[in-house]
């Protein structure tokens, strides 16, 4: 059995490996309720289910992106806008990807930034009620 002790003497994880976790949890946050969905038709040209996963983003989303920054931060005692945007940091990577080898898509791209950014804050939104938590004041 693990004691409670035995977290307390770990180190805090690197910031590259918290960015590398911070995305794939928010990858997973969004792309998951839209897999269980089998009605959905492939609408992006190289990555179809993160086109078809914000098309349809659920609240279920965005309470698993409250989730994955509330974990992030207990993590770590960074800044919380820095942990809760590395939530969806892997998104725009996604879409540069695309756009550069299918240039017609992503025509507005400037737009999509603000989609993320607002799904970012549903990661920050958990940053802060992880350090509410960590002072006892929730």
């Amino acid at each position: 059995m693990i004691s409670k002790s035995f977290f307390l003497r770990q180190s805090p994880p690197s910031v590259f490996t918290l960015c590398i976790v911070a995305g794939l949890l928010g990858f997973i946050s969004i792309c998951a309720p839209t897999l269980v969905r089998s009605d959905l038709i492939s609408t992006g040209p190289i990555f179809p289910w993160v086109a078809n996963s914000f098309t349809m983003v659920t609240p279920f989303s965005y309470v698993l992106l409250m989730f994955c920054g509330y974990f992030l931060g207990l993590l770590n005692s960074s800044k919380p806008w820095e942990l809760g945007l590395s939530t969806v940091w892997f998104f725009p990577v996604l879409a540069l990807i695309e756009k550069s080898l299918v240039i017609t898509s992503h025509r507005f791209f400037a737009l999509e930034f603000l989609f993320w950014l607002w799904l970012g804050l549903a990661g920050v939104a958990g940053v802060y009620l992880a350090r509410l938590r960590r002072s006892n004041r929730l």
